[in-house]
């Protein structure tokens, strides 16, 4: 095998474990998330493939839904849910299956997908305190700019309207 080979390989499995580490903290926690909604089972196994999705949920109305837990969501993770969605509801004989994508950051092409092509998968952005229960060493960024907020001079004198120096 070659080195390139082997540093990727390493590179995701750290990856995974982070995913992990963040998927269980989730699910710990699910109760302060999603107060109406309980953990069926962390990866969950189809009877099909070898394919797993990280957690399944059900919610008070009997809703299933299939979770894929990334750092950074983009396409390849609207991917993996929508297989799953699909394995999900051939064994579950069709039930409404919801599929979760849960990440600190997603592309903007992901969002815009998610929305225009209407595929009942819902975005949950993590807290960012969840990523020291991930081990993450660094908190990956928004794409999107954050708002600039004009500082305010408080030390400048008022200026009055035309109609207030009447």
């Amino acid at each position: 095998m070659s080195k390139q080979r082997r540093d990727f390989k390493s590179a995701a499995k750290t990856l995974y474990a982070h995913e992990c580490r963040i998927r269980n903290a989730y699910a710990s926690d699910l109760k302060l998330q999603r107060p109406h909604e309980k953990v069926l089972s962390r990866e969950t196994r189809y009877t099909s493939t070898a394919m797993r999705a990280d957690l399944r949920t059900v919610d008070s109305s009997g809703l299933i839904r299939e979770w894929e837990f990334k750092i950074n969501a983009d396409h390849h993770a609207l991917g993996q849910v929508l297989t799953y969605m699909a394995h999900a509801r051939i064994e579950l004989k069709f039930r409404p299956v919801r599929g979760v994508i849960a990440s600190f950051v997603f592309t903007d092409e992901l969002r815009r997908t998610v929305e225009v092509m209407n595929l009942n998968i819902e975005l949950v952005t993590l807290a960012s305190w969840m990523a020291f229960g991930g081990n993450i060493p660094v908190l990956p960024t928004s794409s999107k700019p954050l708002a600039v907020i004009p500082s305010l001079n408080f030390h400048a004198k008022p200026t009055l309207t035309n109609k207030e120096k009447q």
